[in-house]
């Protein structure tokens, strides 16, 4: 392999020596820092030879390379001459201020969604129940059915708490204990201002059902708990600093950022109730066209707050969900017609597996791999979207519970007193968009798919697959080798990894472990293949070949080894059970980076398969992980 050359193109491809401020690189990768990003061809840097994959990430422009990156990174810092980075974050781009709000709507609002969903649903039968009058409303089963469909919007609030802790850094309980004082009796019985060291007023307001105050309340006192705990002595950290983060954070959020917020809420609800009754036919066509591109840039994150604060003041959505119900169907619609059309049987199973996906809610598939790849379909799924909603818009459908955008969603278009004029807007506008995709996308036509040589051998190997399958199962049951997990944590799968090169396999399979404890150990006896200056990832071969490559946290590179420390060298031997690393978890968290930690078998390909024996569980250092099929 020709580093020179590699190196070369790097420079090239990334806009050149002048566009290129600074560099630094991990286990696996280069991380480039550019004057403008506009400058660098990303699908060309994929292409050169050598290099695995190539992305935008947290203000960087990643090169991966795998084990060659050491060499080429040497030519590139002698032509670059690259300056130690000692706060990388000064380097990345300010343009990025939206990414990061919709990324904290998104990770705030998406653990809460189950919770929600399933009370929408329940909202649905109700109504059912009550429209064939199989319950009345003043039944006891109805009182606790009316419970459980109303209580994750009344206590919105608890539930935001927890995902906004998490996302912020603070202690779950403590935003939970400011969640309870928003629902306080004293505060919601209150008849009349309460007044605060008999100067302060805190405004009456109702905080059930809101969405803004608590996440302003939970950001401040992260800030404040963080601040306090530097000038606590450790001996009394546990009483003072929750204490004293709680009595500053209370006072400012009941006078100052609670009303606020709830204000903010509702404003932005009347807003957009507004604008969608006010113009429904324009804002229907335009929204509902342009949603698929919506979904695209992750920009529906950032309605989130106002789909849960619709629900939560008036019980429904007359705009964002019923054109997601739409549009959704019409990139369904889109797929079958693909599906029906296509000559090529792979790409025939796709699309149909795609089109299935998109009926029930999930449109990425259909989407990204059938429409958005074959265009054609994607403006027949864009017509048939803005068209069909701003027709059901204007008729006044209305969505009563936050349900995903699919065929189930159909329960939660009953109104709630019982009439089923609702259900059929929604009913004959699903039929309409997914048919007017369809006859559309076979109108355009678009090009086919060509089939590979892989495609026409696919009957073949389908053919010997239950031979090979019981060949390898009996195989396996003797040349399988067990590769044991090196710390103690909760177990995800790769998919769920915040960068691509891990997520998409790139560099091998595996699985990753959020750590519960700082402490890595070797799970098999053999060799200490690699160790980072930075002691934030290394590379072990064990004595029967495999190469695992232990990656702590993501971009955990930019801390220079500050927080860890390491036991052995490049090149020692080591036995299972031996400690590799130590790392300060508390520490890397408070400084906001992610601690997942990928296993990964480098040497992938030398293998059947490797199979993950523990998915959504804790593990023990030394408790079975990977299972590797030789």
């Amino acid at each position: 392999m020709d580093y020179n050359e590699i190196a070369r193109k790097i420079i090239e491809y990334s806009g050149g020596k002048e566009n290129i401020i600074n560099g630094l690189h991990c286990i696996t990768r280069v991380r480039l820092y550019l004057k403008d990003e506009k400058k660098a061809n990303v699908e060309r840097m994929k292409k050169v030879d050598g290099v695995v994959g190539a992305q935008f990430q947290n203000g960087q422009f990643q090169i991966i390379l795998g084990p060659h990156v050491d060499n080429v990174f040497e030519i590139l810092d002698k032509e670059l001459h690259f300056h130690d980075i000692s706060d990388a974050s000064k380097y990345k781009k300010k343009g990025k201020i939206l990414d990061a709000i919709i990324d904290t709507i998104s990770q705030i609002f998406t653990p809460v969604v189950p919770a929600v969903v399933g009370a929408g649903v329940m909202k649905g039968i109700m109504a059912l129940l009550l429209y064939f009058k199989i319950l009345t409303d003043t039944s006891g089963t109805y009182a606790v059915l009316n419970m459980i469909s109303d209580a994750a919007f009344y206590f919105l609030p608890f539930l935001l708490a927890v995902s906004a802790s998490r996302k912020f850094k603070l202690n779950e309980f403590l935003g939970l204990s400011l969640a309870g004082i928003l629902l306080y009796p004293t505060l919601i019985n209150a008849t009349e201002p309460i007044k605060f060291l008999g100067v302060f007023k805190i405004p009456i307001v109702t905080y059930s059902t809101s969405v803004i105050p608590i996440i302003l309340g939970v950001w401040l006192m992260s800030y404040v708990y963080r601040l306090i705990d530097k000038f606590i002595p450790k001996a009394l950290r546990l009483v003072l600093t929750p204490l004293l983060s709680m009595m500053i954070t209370t006072p400012v959020l009941l006078i100052i950022l609670g009303p606020l917020g709830s204000y903010a809420g509702n404003y932005v609800a009347i807003a957009s109730t507004y604008l969608f009754t006010r113009w429904p036919l324009a804002a229907g066509l335009i929204v509902g066209a342009v949603y698929p591109l919506i979904i695209m840039t992750g920009m529906h994150y950032a309605y989130f707050p106002v789909l849960f604060q619709n629900i939560s003041k008036y019980g429904y959505d007359n705009g964002f969900f019923p054109i997601g119900l739409f549009s959704n169907l019409a990139q369904a619609g889109a797929a079958f017609a693909v599906a029906l059309k296509t000559k090529n049987k792979s790409f025939k199973s796709v699309a149909i597996s795609s089109g299935i996906a998109a009926t029930l809610g999930t449109t990425e598939p259909a989407l990204y791999g059938i429409n958005l790849k074959l265009k054609k379909p994607l403006i027949a799924s864009m017509i048939s979207g803005g068209i069909v909603s701003a027709a059901a818009l204007t008729i006044g459908i209305k969505y009563y519970g936050f349900v995903a955008p699919g065929l189930i969603a159909l329960s939660v278009c009953v109104s709630p007193d019982g009439t089923m004029a609702n259900l059929m807007v929604a009913v004959i506008g699903v039929a309409a968009s997914f048919i007017l995709a369809f006859i559309l996308t076979m109108i355009l036509g678009f090009e086919d798919v060509q089939e590979t040589q892989k495609d026409t051998e696919a009957e073949k190997i389908k053919k010997e697959a239950s031979f090979k399958g019981a060949v390898l199962e009996e195989a396996s049951m003797n040349t399988k080798i067990s590769i044991t997990s090196p710390l103690k944590g909760r177990v995800v799968s790769l998919k769920e990894v915040p960068d691509a090169t891990f997520a998409e396999e790139k560099m091998g399979k595996g699985i990753a472990v959020l750590p519960e404890e700082g402490r890595i150990c070797a799970p098999f006896d053999g060799k200490v293949a690699a160790l980072v200056e930075s002691k934030h990832a290394i590379g072990l071969v064990s004595n029967e070949g495999t190469e695992l490559l232990i990656h702590i946290g993501m971009d955990t590179v930019n801390l220079k080894g500050r927080y860890f420390e390491a036991f052995v060298k490049q090149g020692q031997e080591v036995a299972k059970g031996d400690l590799l690393i130590q790392f300060d978890k508390k520490a890397i968290e408070e400084e906001k980076y992610s601690l997942v930690t990928p296993i990964i078998v480098t040497n992938t390909w030398d293998y059947l398969d490797v199979l993950a024996s523990n998915k959504n569980r804790t593990v023990q250092a030394g408790d079975e992980l990977l299972t590797i099929l030789k």
